[in-house]
């Protein structure tokens, strides 16, 4: 009798570094600037693309390079894509060699997301008394004013921050990955809807300014991994804070304990407690060591 062997499919390992994110951050840049054409012969498999002949030849190739270096594995119909996510859409080529590349796709991203089904009941099922206990704890060290701070809410959930303080939708960006998480918050926040992102922060890719603020929310620093971490470094100011809370086990890993610096306390999730179920994490964004720059 004959054996097969049983074949494996090992994810694609994403390291970035500072170098990387500016690519990333200038790769986005260039794509959300270009002409997309809808694919007309399609339109069961609705996408835009961009064509080669509208772009510098040598921004073209190299912006092929610098997608198909950031980009995760994707299967479509069988077959592997290098598909790159950036601010709630996603972009492949056709995976010929980079001088016979043509065109770059576009398409919404969709994530699949258990909250979009939990996102009706959300605020009701958090309306208890030792969660508002705990987020009142949070309040206490958060600071009283965000007037004139550009606000990065990375979870933005249905809108725990907007609830609590006055923000100019101008200055604000929500970025998640739920769509029903997003739409309760339009539902009670409707002049923040052109200032949200349904997309993770690893696809979260800001290019045209920096952020002063940042909110990771409830147990938001769960989701935040080294790679994330060192992208908002890149994308905030220098003198930028951030605050949030994360469980003692993070799902991701244990990224404010392992690369804070060993002299600020604010950042260590095991000292400083807001109640039962969460940590911790407030303090200026560049007092973190520097992950990827090593």
């Amino acid at each position: 009798m004959s054996t097969q062997s049983k074949q494996t499919y090992e994810k694609k390992q994403i390291v970035l570094t500072s170098d990387k994110v500016k690519e990333g951050l200038n790769l986005t840049r260039l794509l959300e600037s270009k002409p997309f054409r809808y694919a007309k012969t399609l339109p069961g498999i609705p996408h835009w693309y961009t064509l080669r002949k509208h772009w510098d030849l040598d921004e073209f190739h190299r912006s092929v390079i610098i997608l198909r270096e950031l980009a995760e594995e994707e299967i479509f119909f069988y077959k592997k894509y290098l598909v790159f996510g950036a601010n709630g859409e996603k972009y492949w080529t056709m995976g010929a060699p980079v001088d016979q590349t043509e065109l770059i796709n576009r398409t919404t991203k969709e994530y699949r997301s258990p909250y979009n089904h939990y996102s009706p009941t959300y605020d009701h099922e958090f309306a208890r008394p030792f969660i508002e206990q705990e987020d009142d704890g949070f309040l206490e060290f958060l600071p009283k004013d965000l007037g004139g701070k550009r606000i990065l809410d990375v979870g933005c959930g249905t809108g725990w921050l907007l609830d609590r303080f006055e923000v100019d939708p101008n200055l604000y960006t929500g970025i998640d990955p739920s769509w029903g998480m997003l739409m309760r918050l339009t539902a009670k926040h409707p002049a923040f809807v052109d200032s949200l992102i349904c997309c993770s922060i690893q696809d979260f890719w800001p290019w045209q300014h920096k952020f002063d603020f940042v909110f990771l929310g409830r147990q938001g620093g769960n989701y935040i991994d080294k790679n994330s971490l060192l992208k908002l470094r890149l994308i905030t100011t220098e003198d930028a804070e951030m605050y949030g809370t994360c469980t003692d086990k993070p799902f991701q890993s244990d990224t404010f304990t392992e690369i804070m610096s060993s002299d600020k306390v604010l950042f260590s999730k095991a000292k400083i407690s807001v109640g039962k179920h969460q940590k911790l994490i407030a303090g200026k964004i560049s007092d973190l060591a520097s992950p990827g720059d090593d």
